[in-house]
C-alpha cells in the first residue's frame, strides 16, 4: 500500500479531459479512476482512485465538474456568446446537424460564434468564397 502518491502528469490530464468530453450526464469519480488506472505504474486502484479524487477537486475548483448527490459528479454546462453578445448553452455531446438536397451549392451557413461563413459543395461544407460571401451579404440586406 503507497504511504505517498506520485505527482499528477500532463498524461493523466488528457485522458481524463477526453473522458469527460465521451460522458454524458452524472458519473462517480470511478469512472475517473477507470481511465487512469492504466496509467498508474505498477497498476494501483488506489493510486487511480487517489489520482481521480485529486483531479476531481482541481476541477471543481476550476468551475469545470461539481458534486451532483453524495457520490455522483456532473460536467458544468458551459457557454459560448455569440457575435451579437448572445449566450447559448453548449451541450454535453456533440450534435449533427445533416442536410439532404440534391443541389449543396445554393446553401450557405453562418457560424454565430466565430462569423465564418460555410458554403455547401458536393464534397461537403467548404469556406464560403468572396463571391458567396457577397451573395449572402446582398441577400441579409435585403
Amino acid at each position: 500500500m503507497p504511504t505517498s502518491f506520485p505527482p499528477i502528469k500532463s498524461s493523466h490530464r488528457r485522458v481524463v479531459e477526453a473522458a469527460l468530453d465521451s460522458l454524458a450526464g452524472p458519473f462517480r469519480k470511478s469512472a475517473i479512476s477507470q481511465v487512469l488506472y492504466p496509467l498508474t505504474v505498477p497498476r494501483s486502484h488506489e493510486v487511480a482512485g487517489h489520482l481521480a479524487a485529486k483531479l476531481l477537486r482541481e476541477l471543481a475548483g476550476a468551475g469545470r465538474v461539481q458534486r451532483h448527490g453524495h457520490q455522483h459528479w456532473i460536467k458544468v454546462i458551459s457557454e459560448r456568446a455569440l457575435r451579437s453578445g448572445r449566450q447559448v448553452p453548449e451541450l454535453p455531446s456533440v450534435v449533427d446537424l445533416t442536410l439532404t438536397t440534391r443541389c449543396p451549392t445554393k446553401w450557405l451557413s453562418i457560424d454565430l460564434e466565430t462569423g465564418d461563413l460555410w458554403a455547401g459543395k458536393p464534397s461537403g461544407w467548404k469556406r464560403a468564397t468572396e463571391q458567396e460571401r457577397a451573395e449572402a451579404l446582398a441577400l441579409l440586406a435585403k
